[in-house]
């Protein structure tokens, strides 16, 4: 290419709006007319296309803009092109220190989690080496992210998420709408919309919550993404009732469980553990509970925790895990009412009974995928009134260090 040919100048020119797209991204709602997200993405397709082999940037480019302006069905193709280019050994030092950032984004726009782990820690040693300060700065940031939804950090970092840790989902439905506007449509949103779904159910916005759903769903595109299809089982439990609720909830320990995402396999523990309690299945949201609240407390969502732990109080539990710290009147009396925890919200039951013992994620479900089951085949015998069985083990709900419930070798009639 060049200098000073039209190649060069379409090149510089593409480059320009990849920084117009950062910006535009980074401002968000705040951004003017002319320079909203949606708008930035359309100028830029409309550029020139580059001459010769695409450069890290242009895939860059055209994976990113068109996941805004066509949704990321379409975009998915190219997204994981750049992804995989940066992914290699091809990309130069200087491409790598200024857009590395963007390629971690592109993997996190298609759910690929693992792939984003490797980019983030790979960015931050080879910025590390010469000592660029900037790119380092901003790798780290970008490492730190990670860290959060892997729960290796002491305090929650979103608002939406704190909000509805601590129950106070009104607060937690106004932060997460204002970060989800579809006129910024952040590549974020994705992580934010089961904030949406959940403060919206227990503030009784059940239209809004399967708004919010169908939304998240429109960006699941990877097939074989527990990540994606975890978050999205646990959204869709939300907004279900009966046997399809229970085989989402299922669905959804079992994916999560598979991924290194601590807090997502936690909250999936605690809001399957809330709604088996609401069905008056108390024994089984124990051992839901117990889970979610030994995760917590391992990764330091303290909120969280306390939700938990009240919630398991409310079951009539009164292990060293409920006691571990004395709980509020007002949180004693949120969590013994049979509505949503925290809430005034009337509580969706489904209109017929169901059997006391947790149906497993069997593949009977509409919507909520087929393969692994929750619960092993014995637990209906070792589980039921009058044994002395362990209760009830995640196959691989557990993988986040949580023990199963009670410990090996010790019984309790509280579990049978």
């Amino acid at each position: 290419m060049a200098p000073g040919g039209r190649g060069h100048r379409a090149g510089r020119a593409r480059e320009t709006y990849l920084h117009a797209w950062v910006a535009s991204h980074l401002a968000g709602p705040l951004a003017r007319p002319g320079g909203l997200l949606l708008e930035v993405s359309k100028s830029a397709q409309a550029a020139p296309q580059p001459s010769g082999v695409p450069r890290p940037s242009d895939l860059l480019l055209d994976g990113l803009t068109t996941m805004i302006v066509e949704r990321r069905v379409a975009a998915e193709p190219a997204i994981r092109r750049a992804v995989n280019t940066f992914l290699g050994d091809q990309v130069s030092d200087e491409d790598r220190l200024q857009w590395g950032i963007l390629a971690q984004m592109a993997a996190m726009a298609v759910w690929d989690f693992d792939n984003w782990l490797v980019l983030s820690t790979r960015d931050v040693e080879f910025a590390r080496a010469p000592g660029a300060l900037t790119p380092l700065s901003v790798a780290l940031n970008a490492r730190g992210s990670v860290a959060v939804l892997c729960g290796d950090i002491e305090t929650a970092t979103s608002l939406a998420v704190l909000r509805n840790g601590l129950g106070r989902h009104a607060e937690a439905l106004a932060a997460a709408q204002s970060a989800t506007e579809e006129t910024c449509r952040s590549v974020s949103t994705q992580l934010v919309l089961p904030e949406l779904i959940e403060a919206a159910v227990r503030t009784g916005r059940a239209d809004l919550a399967r708004e919010a759903l169908d939304r998240l769903s429109a960006m699941m595109t990877m097939e074989g993404s527990d990540w994606a299809k975890g978050l999205q089982a646990r959204s869709r439990a939300l907004v279900s009732e009966g046997q399809e609720a229970e085989q989402c909830y299922a669905e959804a320990v079992e994916r999560l469980g598979r991924t290194p995402l601590r807090p997502e396999l936690a909250r999936a523990h605690l809001l399957y553990g809330e709604w088996l309690r609401r069905e008056n299945r108390r024994n089984y949201a124990r051992h839901q509970l117990h889970a979610a609240y030994r995760l917590f407390t391992a990764i330091g969502a303290e909120a969280f925790a306390e939700r938990a732990r009240s919630e398991l109080l409310a079951t009539g539990e009164r292990s060293a895990d409920a006691r571990s710290v004395p709980i509020t009147s007002s949180l004693r009396r949120r969590s013994t009412s049979s509505g949503w925890p925290g809430t005034d919200a009337p509580t969706p039951r489904s209109p017929q009974s169901y059997s006391s013992v947790p149906a497993p994620w069997n593949g009977t479900s509409a919507r909520c995928s087929p393969n692994l089951a929750l619960l092993p085949a014995e637990s209906s015998k070792r589980c039921r009134p009058g044994t002395s069985g362990r209760g009830t083990r995640a196959v691989r709900g557990t993988a986040g260090g949580v023990d199963p419930w009670p410990p090996p070798g010790r019984t309790s009639n509280r579990h049978r």
